[in-house]
């Protein structure tokens, strides 16, 4: 998805659910949520296919910048309407794994 501010592209998200948008923390972190748009379903950042605005911007609790390294760089947004996965608009929530992986 394009998270947009004044109709302008300021970073990329993932989109995880319906209504929640993954994007990294220093992308909305000054931001309030009416400053933000969602868009989704193309590839084109003049094309609207959905847009959805911003009702809440949640951060990571330990997002912080040191030594100039982003630490802790995630954050949600939930958005006010549902962006519903469609074959016809391209939007397709990410799928997290159906089974526990084993990280080693």
């Amino acid at each position: 998805v394009s998270l947009r501010r004044g109709g302008s592209h300021i970073c990329g998200g993932a989109l995880i659910s319906r209504r929640l948008v993954v994007t990294a923390a220093y992308c909305v972190y000054s931001l309030v949520p009416y400053d933000l748009t969602v868009v989704s379903g193309t590839s084109k950042l003049t094309s609207l296919t959905h847009v959805s605005s911003v009702g809440r911007i949640v951060w990571h609790e330990n997002y912080t910048v040191k030594n100039n390294k982003r630490i802790n760089d995630i954050a949600l947004l939930e958005v006010h309407s549902d962006m519903t996965p469609s074959s016809n608009n391209n939007v397709f929530p990410f799928e997290s794994p159906s089974h526990p992986t084993d990280n080693t």
